[in-house]
Parts: C-alpha cells; sequence; structure tokens
C-alpha cells in the first residue's frame, strides 16, 4: 500500500488476528530477528548486515497493513505542538492513545524499518511494540 494511498476502513476481526500474536511476544524468550552477518560479495565489495525477522514478527506487520493508515497526517486527537516527523512512542504515549493513534504508530515503525535497519527490533526491545497492542486489546475491549 503506497503512502497516498491510506486504507481508512477495517474491521475488529483483522484486530483480533492481530491480537492472537500479543502472547508470543510476551514471552520473555522472544526474538524478534537474528541479524544476517556482513559478507563479501562479487564485487569484492560488503553487503551490510541486516535483521531477518521471525514468522511472527512478519505476520503482524502483514496483518497490521490492514489496519494501515497514513503515517504523517495529523489526527482529530492529536495535541497541537506534536511533530509527526520528530514523534518518538513510549509505553506511556499507549495510556490514552486512540485506535487511529496506535494504527499510526504501526505506519510509523514499517516507515522507520525502511530507512533504519533493526528499528523493529528495537521497539520490541524497548516493550513499545508490546504497549501498542495492549493498548489495542483495551480499546477492543471497550467496543
Amino acid at each position: 500500500m503506497s503512502l497516498d494511498q491510506p486504507s481508512e476502513t477495517w474491521d475488529w476481526a483483522d484486530v483480533d488476528t492481530v491480537l492472537a500474536l500479543l502472547p508470543t511476544f510476551e514471552d520473555p524468550n522472544f526474538k524478534p530477528c537474528e541479524w544476517e552477518s556482513s559478507r563479501r560479495l562479487e564485487d569484492g565489495s560488503w553487503s551490510m548486515p541486516y535483521p531477518i525477522y521471525c514468522a511472527p514478527v512478519e505476520e503482524l506487520y502483514s496483518l497490521i497493513a490492514k489496519l494501515w493508515i497514513h503515517p504523517y497526517e495529523l489526527l482529530p486527537e492529536d495535541p497541537p505542538e506534536i511533530e509527526l516527523q520528530r514523534l518518538v512512542f513510549t509505553a506511556d504515549y499507549f495510556a490514552t492513545a486512540s485506535v487511529n493513534q496506535v494504527r499510526r504508530y504501526f505506519a510509523l515503525c514499517k516507515r522507520r524499518e525502511r530507512f533504519c535497519d533493526g528499528y523493529i527490533e528495537a521497539e520490541f526491545i524497548d516493550g513499545t511494540v508490546v504497549a501498542a497492542l495492549h493498548r489495542m486489546q483495551t480499546l477492543r475491549g471497550d467496543v
């Protein structure tokens, strides 16, 4: 899905499928990815290390695509001083986040991974992905 064609429609069945992955991500032994080592290429140059995400993470981001929202558009519930390009998400952010703010978080994670290998891994390590999913679970229960 491109940035100029956001999907504004989704249903709770998609969210339920995403939430089914939560116990996997909460497991203390969960490891979101393995890193491919650098190696010499045929032309003599070296490749950069990069993450290879495990199947549950790949599944999460495949499912999240159905919940996609434009990551750089302000939402009515956003505070007026928010700068989306510099927005740093913490577990505290999700205490009051709306459904669309959680959706935007996942869209931004995917975008940021594109420009910084390992971004999604870091979001798992610091607990932000799980906090976002817990918020989605709470919002799902409020429906």
